[in-house]
């Protein structure tokens, strides 16, 4: 019966101890948080920061591709006439450009 009593004694002292602990931990984490906070840096590049125009002269048609800045660096957000297309880099927007274009054979 006494080891019972002085078990349950134990683990409430367990369960203090590890609750000081935890509110220690929040409270060093808070205070490294809060002197972090900084204002937001205003964004130096446009939106739209490239404007890229596509005409094709054989089918008469013509399309405007707008390269906005994405999350990531060399990354962008692509509409076409105004609908989102694709995200990706230069380079990836090229090889789509040129996948998606109608191929014409010479006559």
């Amino acid at each position: 019966m006494g080891e019972i009593r002085n078990w349950r004694k134990w683990r409430e002292s367990q369960k203090k101890r590890s609750e000081r602990a935890r509110r220690a931990v929040n409270a060093r984490w808070e205070h490294y948080h809060a002197e972090k906070t900084l204002d937001p840096i205003p964004s130096l590049i446009p939106d739209p920061c490239y404007r890229l125009t596509i005409e094709n002269l054989i089918m008469g048609e013509s399309h405007i591709l707008e390269f906005h800045p994405g999350n990531r660096l060399n990354r962008f957000r692509i509409t076409v006439d105004g609908k989102d297309w694709t995200i990706c880099g230069w380079s990836q927007a090229l090889v789509r450009i040129r996948k998606s274009c109608v191929r014409m054979g010479m006559r």
